[in-house]
């Protein structure tokens, strides 16, 4: 049954710590300098917005602050000073995702 593998894989041993912010961010940067008209154009095809842009403006304001809060983050745990757990969450799918729009 699907449910009970994945309650299974929920159970099981946590994910290791992996510093995974290089290749992220890698990801992002190449996303939002080079796929920025298609992002926008998708959003407005798909839930109707109209401003993909300042969307796109206010991620590259908040993307650096939210990166410093990672890098923060991660050099606690480093240092014994937090515990970030690693365990997998179940999360819901959201049926019609313009209702939180």
């Amino acid at each position: 049954d699907e449910m009970e593998a994945l309650l299974r894989q929920i159970e099981g041993p946590a994910a290791p710590r992996a510093d995974l912010r290089p290749a992220i961010r890698r990801l992002e940067a190449r996303l939002l300098e080079q796929r920025a008209g298609e992002m926008i154009a998708a959003q407005l095809v798909d839930f109707g917005k109209q401003d993909g842009v300042t969307e796109f403006e206010e991620a590259h304001q908040a993307n650096p602050v939210e990166m410093r809060l990672n890098d923060d983050m991660w050099e606690a745990e480093a240092a014994g000073e937090i515990v970030i757990p690693r365990r997998p969450v179940l999360v819901p799918c959201v049926s019609n995702f313009s209702h939180f729009l």
